[in-house]
């Protein structure tokens, strides 16, 4: 794997601008995993915009987002760590209200259970 990568870097909290630059890839430390994608774009959302402008409650909100919990789960389950997966499953579920989402997240709970 390259040990480098790139990544979109605030250098001071407030800043309106970033910048794409080339950074070292970091070593996951204990309980954490490290997945390589190839991303092709991305876009910046409110939480991007609410940190790039200094707020303090950016890790709090970004928290209530259900897609970090979705994330979350994955990252956990491809670390094996699947009663964290399913934990994270049932914080996904409280923070939506999507039928399709729920259900998902509902058959994904169960294959992980069923991996006990």
């Amino acid at each position: 794997m390259d040990r480098t990568m790139k990544a979109a870097v605030v250098r001071r909290r407030g800043a309106a601008d970033f910048e794409i630059a080339t950074q070292p890839v970091p070593d996951p430390g204990p309980g954490q995993v490290l997945v390589q994608v190839q991303v092709q774009a991305a876009s910046v959302n409110f939480s991007d915009v609410k940190r790039r402008r200094g707020d303090p409650d950016w890790p709090e909100r970004v928290m209530s987002h259900q897609g970090w919990w979705a994330a979350r789960a994955y990252l956990y389950e491809r670390a094996g760590q699947t009663a964290e997966a399913v934990t994270c499953c049932f914080q996904a579920i409280e923070l939506t209200s999507d039928p399709r989402l729920i259900a998902s997240f509902e058959a994904r709970i169960a294959r992980l259970r069923s991996l006990h």
